[in-house]
């Protein structure tokens, strides 16, 4: 496999500045995840194509689909930035990520938990992970430890991590956590945000988070795994709490009223 432009080649011993340079393209996106877009960044933004702001460019079609969706908009009036376009940006920031009109939560336990809940099971499986590295979340009940913006810096955290095993645990964590939902968050984003801005942000993100996990097979030693549709896994985690519910219940084997 060979590297594309802007990535050291894995098979020439460049994996540390592969590892930084993905790095900085996730915490890139977290920051356009976690607040409101501003003048400045947006200038600087427009400045180039958004695939040329990234180590992790595209390499196929999806990718570079996504990143058109995010360049048209940069282009557009949208993005123009006047007043009446950072204040649409601004409102539809809010809709997503702080009002949830959208009905498209950026935490995972929404999209993972039968019920749809937040604050589940998966938010401190994650707080396990972070407490494993001496992290935590700023303020778990702002942010959970289970939002998108989290997951992004804690993988960004792993890639620049000193320690040997640390990219094999970025892949792991990506697979048991932000790969299970991001592309239905993408996808659903994408048909109701107000703003294509948004929309190629997401887009981007899942397709950038899929490149990564494919190249850390090379560089981590880190096999793809084929993950389960999570409309299905959830569906699976219902029957099984299901399951659970009626075998705890057995006649006659409690006190009764």
């Amino acid at each position: 496999m060979s590297a594309p432009a802007g990535i050291p080649d894995p098979g020439r011993g460049e994996d540390r500045m592969f590892l930084d340079l993905a790095a900085g393209d996730l915490t890139l996106l977290a920051r356009l995840h976690e607040r409101e877009m501003t003048v400045d960044l947006l200038t600087e933004l427009k400045k180039r194509p958004f695939a040329a702001h990234m180590a992790l460019a595209p390499d196929d079609d999806e990718g570079r689909a996504a990143f058109a969706v995010l360049d048209a908009a940069l282009a557009s009036d949208e993005c123009d930035g006047s007043p009446a376009a950072m204040d649409r940006l601004a409102a539809d920031f809010a809709a997503i990520y702080l009002n949830h009109t959208w009905s498209v939560s950026p935490c995972e336990s929404v999209w993972v938990d039968p019920e749809g809940l937040v604050l589940q099971e998966a938010m401190f499986e994650i707080r396990r992970w972070y407490n494993h590295y001496g992290l935590a979340a700023a303020n778990w009940r702002i942010m959970s430890d289970d939002h998108l913006v989290q997951q992004l810096r804690f993988i960004a955290h792993l890639l620049a991590h000193e320690v040997d095993h640390a990219p094999k645990d970025a892949a792991a964590f990506a697979d048991h956590h932000v790969l299970r939902w991001i592309e239905p968050f993408a996808a659903r984003l994408a048909q109701r945000c107000q703003t294509q801005f948004y929309a190629g942000l997401a887009l981007v993100t899942a397709v950038t988070l899929k490149r990564l996990r494919r190249l850390l097979v090379a560089v981590a030693g880190m096999p793809l795994i084929e993950l389960e549709p999570i409309e299905e896994e959830k569906q699976r985690r219902r029957e099984d709490a299901a399951r659970r519910a009626s075998e705890a219940y057995y006649p006659g084997a409690a006190p009764s009223w």
